[in-house]
């Protein structure tokens, strides 16, 4: 058939047979110059020498198909002689028709098709350099002569210079209407940052009208530099440049073509080493007779050509039915059966099917399982006889508690064939891409709502809660109970309500704890104050379920404001009285805490030496330290307290005093405290010296005639004061306590010129507490500020010296010698010198000594 054309640079060439007497014909495109083969073509390539092309159909004379008639011409036996197989040539003259422009290359590609009636066949060409090189394609009719123009019934043009639109064509019945519709390639196609992609545009067609272009456009794996559309066929698509080639093979439906391609061809698919894939597609002929149409591809880089053959096409069906279809609301057990039918055209009489059953796929916890493997899932496997149906009978039981029997238990049956090891899988069949291999069925639950002949049931919840040790009008002490107990009541006064759930709702701080006895979660898991219960299932008429909650407190502080808790309660069915399905109250709180303040002076006295009237020492420097402490009574934790200390450190612009940074702890852990109106001092110890190095210094006072104590305190006007501050944060509920300590060192040198030599001065330090975020609107029962003051007097170690007068001195002497005299006469009145033992003593003694002499 090549050699009888004789066209270098022809392109398309299409096949068809037309009905009635007219024989078979062939159609084919010339879209170069011609070589000589025909007059008129030789004639037109020599004067005009364009590159405009036409379209040739040849028509064989005898009653026959092409099929036919192809075969004996490659035989050349039989009972067409060859130079008769198309003895009628019919070549129109572009020179005619004005769709046919220089160098479009009009013929580039050609097929035919019944578009508008079975009784019609139409031509397509194409012309990919047409309409300024965005190419375009005709549908026309020839004329009854060569010299008239074609009868163009349509035209499309392409959409991007340069896309090649036209340089494929195929015509195939896609929708299943019996009327054929039109595949247009463009392979030059380019997608955003996707060159020569490549797109395939669809054309529909319906009874008697024009054809209508699809809204979707195809583009395979949208690869660049793939070129899809490349080569067309019944219906694949050729992508030669995509990698090593591809082709697409997509399926058609009642809505036309499937936007999805069904398989896909590659290089990589077969034992050969192929490059250019794709670039070459034949018609659908079934090559080893199974009844579908084979397929041969071309792969002109590498040079090879792959037939593909076409398995069986085969069709299931599954079915699930129940017994009863229906069931109760305390029915706990029905009859499941599952079918499955298989048929086909040229199919093997027997096949194996495998699949399998879930039972209430809507469910995250089924409601229904098979009794004999205690699962909502099971596999099966039967051997199918074509065009008959075989069933299968299973015992299902179904859970007392339906959950939400307003819905049906929803069941699935998945299926698909089964090819066993060592079977030919040629012979096998397959089911069809893009038919569904699963069914759903479905068993309903009667409700017992269907009395008043609605499905629909009226119910009519009510929710109420209670603090267990509180009332609405009592206050709940923070701190004193930790974990309150809220009780909600859920009543149901309607028909019976089905998923019935309670949620809560708290203010931070608070937080919920789930009770064992519902299956509650929680909406936001990370503040937990949220919490959504499911209640019995169902609640019938005049039925009630408690939920007890515990409350989570512990977070409550001085600063908490009272908390907000919510309830609302729904479920299924249509609510008569919504306004009480919600409810909120507030909890009453109140803080109780005691700031009570201790304080001491280690040194209750400090002196100095005072030499004389009007003198002191001032090499001498005083020190002492004040404690202070504060202790928190009450079960409410705190959450900042401030410790103020106030100390006197100037008298009349002299600055008589030095502060050591203070010691202040909290369980264990040091307290930062800050100064104003002074600075702390370092502390530095001094090198001992000896005796003879101490050097005394003396000052004279120059308000000798004071006699009192000066007070030296933050009221005195004379007196400015440092302030020091600390701050106390998170104190819990417990009771326990500050401690605080501040060293200061008296300047002598500095306080002598405003001080008392006899009398000295009181030192006085003024310590202040208070609670600092204590919320004010809230009940508040106990102390929030406590004040002390600490004194340490400064004294002279000795008192002031005086003169005695000289009578003093004489009255003395002279009342001592008579009351010596008195108690003389006294004692001799009373014989106190005339003692009677003493006589006899002295007589003893004289005896004793004779004896030792003799």
């Amino acid at each position: 058939m090549h050699r009888a054309t004789g066209w270098k640079k022809g392109r398309g060439l299409h096949s068809c047979r037309r009905s009635g007497n007219n024989g078979s014909q062939l159609t084919f495109s010339p879209p170069g110059e011609a070589e000589g083969c025909f007059s008129h073509l030789q004639a037109l390539g020599n004067t005009r020498r364009a590159l405009q092309g036409t379209i040739i159909r040849y028509k064989d004379t005898y009653m026959q198909h092409v099929g036919g008639i192809a075969r004996r011409r490659r035989q050349t036996r039989g009972k067409i002689p060859e130079y008769q197989m198309f003895s009628r040539a019919f070549i129109p003259n572009p020179y005619y028709t004005s769709a046919m422009e220089d160098f479009d290359l009009m013929g580039y590609s050609v097929t035919s098709g019944r578009f508008r009636s079975k009784d019609e066949l139409l031509y397509v060409g194409g012309a990919p350099r047409g309409a300024g090189s965005h190419g375009k394609v005709i549908v026309f009719s020839f004329p009854d002569w060569q010299s008239q123009p074609l009868t163009v019934l349509a035209e499309w043009k392409g959409k991007q210079l340069g896309e090649n639109f036209g340089a494929s064509l195929v015509a195939a019945d896609v929708n299943g209407d019996g009327l054929s519709d039109l595949l247009v390639g463009a392979p030059m196609h380019s997608l955003k940052d996707k060159p020569d992609a490549g797109r395939v545009q669809v054309f529909l067609s319906s009874q008697d009208q024009q054809l209508v272009s699809s809204d979707y456009r195809y583009h395979g794996s949208t690869r660049s530099f793939a070129r899809f559309g490349t080569s067309l066929a019944h219906v694949a698509i050729g992508a030669p440049w995509e990698d090593d080639g591809a082709v697409y093979i997509y399926l058609g439906s009642a809505s036309g073509l499937r936007q999805t391609h069904s398989q896909k061809l590659q290089p990589q698919d077969f034992p050969q080493t192929m490059k250019g894939f794709g670039m070459g597609l034949s018609r659908g002929i079934d090559f080893d007779k199974n009844g579908y149409p084979d397929l041969a591809i071309g792969s002109f880089v590498s040079g090879h050509a792959v037939v593909l053959r076409s398995r069986p096409v085969a069709y299931i069906t599954g079915s699930l039915t129940s017994e009863p279809p229906n069931i109760g609301l305390n029915d706990t057990l029905f009859q499941l059966s599952a079918c499955l039918g298989y048929r086909g055209y040229k199919v093997p009489r027997y096949v194996s099917i495998k699949g399998n059953i879930t039972l209430d796929t809507a469910f995250p916890s089924p409601r229904a399982f098979f009794t004999d493997n205690k699962s909502n899932f099971r596999e099966i496997s039967l051997v199918a006889t074509n065009r008959e149906t075989e069933c299968l009978q299973y015992a299902v039981m179904v859970k007392d508690d339906k959950v939400d029997p307003r819905k049906p238990i929803h069941m699935k049956l998945e299926y698909d064939l089964y090819s066993p090891e060592g079977h030919n899988i040629l012979v096998q069949p397959k089911t069809e891409p893009g038919i569904g291999t699963m069914t759903l069925s479905r068993v309903g639950i009667v409700t017992g709502c269907e009395e008043d002949g609605d499905d629909a049931c009226l119910v009519n919840m009510q929710v109420t809660s209670r603090f267990d040790r509180y009332s609405e009008s009592d206050y709940m002490i923070i701190g004193s109970d930790n974990k309150p107990v809220l009780t909600v009541m859920v009543d149901n006064v309607g028909e019976p309500v089905f998923l019935p759930n309670l949620t809560v709702q708290v203010d931070p701080p608070l937080s919920l704890t789930i009770p064992l006895t519902h299956d509650c979660v929680y909406a936001d898991s990370d503040l937990r104050t949220t919490l959504t219960c499911r209640l019995a299932n169902p609640i019938v008429k005049g039925g009630r379920d408690k939920v007890e909650i515990t409350v989570d407190a512990s977070n409550l502080g001085d600063s908490s404001s009272d908390p907000d808790i919510s309830l609302e309660v729904s479920g299924e069915g249509l609510e008569l009285h919504p306004l009480d399905n919600a409810i909120s109250h507030s909890l009453n709180l109140a803080a109780e805490a005691n700031l009570i303040l201790h304080g001491y002076s280690r040194e209750e006295q400090v002196v100095y030496q005072r030499f004389k009237k009007g003198s002191i020492n001032t090499t001498y420097t005083p020190s002492f330290l004040h404690i202070y402490s504060i202790v928190k009574e009450g079960p409410t934790p705190l959450g900042q307290v401030e410790f103020v200390l106030d100390i006197p450190v100037n008298i009349t612009d002299e600055n008589f005093l030095k502060i050591y940074h203070p010691k202040a702890s909290f369980l264990g852990d040091p307290v930062a405290c800050t100064i104003h109106g002074g600075t702390f001092s370092v502390f530095e110890k001094k090198p001992l010296k000896s005796r003879g190095e101490e050097k005394e210094e003396t000052v004279n006072i120059v308000d000798a005639k004071l006699e009192k104590a000066v007070l030296l305190n933050c009221s005195n006007p004379l007196v400015s004061c440092a302030q020091i501050r600390c701050l106390i944060s998170t104190w819990p509920a417990e009771t326990v306590s500050a401690e605080f300590s501040v060293r200061m060192d008296m300047n002598l040198t500095k306080l002598a010129d405003h001080i008392s030599a006899a009398a000295g001065a009181e030192f006085i330090s003024r310590a202040h507490a208070k609670i600092l975020t204590l919320n004010p609107l809230l009940t508040f029962i106990g102390n929030n500020e406590s004040v002390l003051e600490v004194q340490t007097f400064l004294q002279p170690d000795r008192l002031p010296g005086r003169g005695v007068p000289w009578w003093v001195i004489v009255l003395s002497i002279l009342g001592g010698l008579l009351l010596l005299g008195i108690t003389s006469y006294v004692l001799y009145k009373m014989g106190f010198f005339q003692r009677k033992e003493h006589e006899e003593m002295v007589a003893h003694q004289a005896i004793i000594e004779s004896n030792g002499t003799g």
